[in-house]
């Protein structure tokens, strides 16, 4: 991450508005809005999660009985919805999903937000597509990134994601792997 940059990765048109809104009204720091080239879905929200896309970062979906939780940006959002359907359905393993648009306004917020967002007592696994370094600040040892750390391939994106690891079944297994541990 650059300092004193706000990075947002909205992951889809309301995450974008507000990331939008957010540039405009920027008068400390520049914003960067970084966008997906692949189509995605809208996310179904209620009202209190389209306030705390301000902060950053936001529960998307909770479970009371969480074993996990998943956290992504972007276009990854819905890669880990699907895979905190399967391993519900598939494996009985409930999951909290997050969606962090802009880590970086996540972290100026009070502990105390971060906590009731990424439960201190559950394994964290992200699911980003890019340099997992920044996401270090957040996790502990035994949490996991799932991210790139090469530049320069190219290929059709679907043979990309499958080539890096982000598929449901490869989020599910590394997702089962934390929780058993």
């Amino acid at each position: 991450s650059t300092p004193n940059l706000e990075s947002w990765r909205p992951a889809d048109l309301v995450e974008t508005a507000v990331a939008w809104k957010n540039a405009v009204k920027s008068k400390d720091s520049p914003t960067c809005l970084i966008f997906s080239r692949q189509n995605t879905s809208a996310i179904p929200r209620n009202q209190n999660q389209i306030d705390n896309i301000d902060k950053g970062g936001y529960l998307v979906k909770e479970n009371d009985n969480a074993s996990i939780s998943l956290v992504a940006s972007g276009s990854e959002l819905q890669l880990i919805l699907d895979a905190a359907e399967a391993l519900e359905k598939d494996f009985g393993i409930a999951s909290n999903v997050i969606s962090m648009p802009c880590l970086d306004r996540f972290l100026d917020n009070e502990d105390d937000y971060h906590s009731s967002i990424l439960k201190p007592n559950l394994p964290i696994l992200v699911v980003e597509l890019s340099h997992p370094n920044s996401w270090y600040k957040l996790l502990n040892k035994k949490d996991k990134v799932l991210g790139v750390e090469t530049f320069g391939e190219s290929a059709p994106a679907n043979i990309l994601l499958e080539h890096f690891g982000f598929t449901t079944s490869n989020v599910v297994e590394m997702a089962k792997s934390l929780v058993d541990e």
